[in-house]
């Protein structure tokens, strides 16, 4: 794939990347950048909800389930109950063995289990990003005539 068709595939899609790991974070960060997509991190839920209110312009949010001083899901919550920040798909990102056969956890839209291939988080986060894209145009109001 070339450069072009990799920035293509983004269309300038920007995503927070959460997680205490800075391992984790440079991993997501390496194969987003793949797709280039514009990845902004941050350590912990505490963070990320200061990135947020600086700039709530993003586009995804992957957030790992368990962090220090504030974890994935209060951090959705909170991301959540904020009329001002974005109504953005949310992936939580997740190394324990738990059962989500009922589905993502409330307020997130899908669940990605660590380890996991580059090759699903991309199409993971394409196919949230279009659905975003998707559901905008659709509550756009119609143009005259």
């Amino acid at each position: 794939m070339t450069a072009a068709q990799n920035k293509a595939g983004s269309d300038g899609r920007r995503i927070l990347v959460v997680d205490d790991s800075p391992t984790i974070r440079s991993l997501l960060r390496k194969t987003l950048a793949l797709r280039a997509y514009e990845v902004e991190e941050a350590a912990d839920g505490w963070d990320a909800l200061a990135l947020l209110e600086r700039n709530p312009a993003f586009d995804l949010a992957i957030i790992d389930l368990l962090m220090p001083r504030l974890d994935g899901l209060s951090l959705v919550q909170r991301i959540r109950n904020n009329p001002g920040f974005p109504a953005m798909p949310i992936v939580i990102l997740t190394g324990e063995d738990i059962d989500f056969a009922a589905g993502p956890p409330m307020g997130t839209d899908a669940v990605l289990v660590k380890p996991f291939a580059p090759r699903g988080l991309l199409d993971l986060v394409g196919r949230l990003c279009l659905k975003k894209m998707t559901d905008a145009r659709a509550s756009e109001p119609a143009g005259p005539g």
